[in-house]
C-alpha cells in the first residue's frame, strides 16, 4: 500500500530551500515569525492503483502534485500590484529546474505553471501541477 507520508518526503526533500518554509497539504492561518515566501505540497487527485493485480503487490500508484509557491506582496508606486516580480520568478525557477525527477521510487514528470493569482492575505501563489508516479 502507499504511504501518504512517503510521497510528502519524497516531495518535501526535493522542494527544500525554496521557500523560508514548507508546508504540506495546506497553508497555516498564522505563523510564529514573518515569513516571506514559502512552499505547499499537495496531492489534489485521487490515488490511483495502476496494477493489475488486486493485491497491488508492485505498489504502482499515480496522482497529481500540486506546488504552491507563495512570495509576499511587495508595494510601492513602481509596482501598484503588489507582486515581487524577481522573488517570484526566481521561486518559480527554481522549482521548474528540479523537475522532472526520479527518486527513491517516485517519478515526478510533466511539470506545467497552471495559474498565478493574489490571495488576498499579502502574498501572490503560483501553482505548478506534475504527474507523480511509484514504481
Amino acid at each position: 500500500m502507499i504511504s501518504l507520508r512517503s510521497l510528502y518526503n519524497n516531495v518535501g526533500e526535493r522542494m527544500k530551500g525554496i521557500g523560508d518554509r514548507l508546508y504540506c497539504q495546506d497553508r497555516p492561518t498564522a505563523v510564529d515569525t514573518r515569513i516571506n515566501s514559502y512552499v505547499v505540497i499537495s496531492f489534489p487527485s485521487v490515488i490511483a492503483n495502476n496494477e493489475m493485480d488486486p493485491s497491488g503487490a508492485y505498489n504502482d500508484y499515480s496522482t497529481t502534485v500540486l506546488i504552491e509557491v507563495y512570495v509576499r506582496d511587495k508595494m510601492s508606486a513602481k509596482n501598484p500590484v503588489g507582486i515581487d516580480l524577481n522573488a517570484m520568478d526566481e521561486k518559480v525557477s527554481m522549482v521548474m529546474e528540479l523537475l522532472p525527477y526520479e527518486s527513491k521510487g517516485v517519478q515526478v514528470t510533466r511539470p506545467e505553471v497552471i495559474m498565478q493569482s493574489n490571495d488576498g492575505s499579502g502574498f501572490h501563489v503560483t501553482l505548478i501541477r506534475a504527474m507523480l508516479r511509484t514504481k
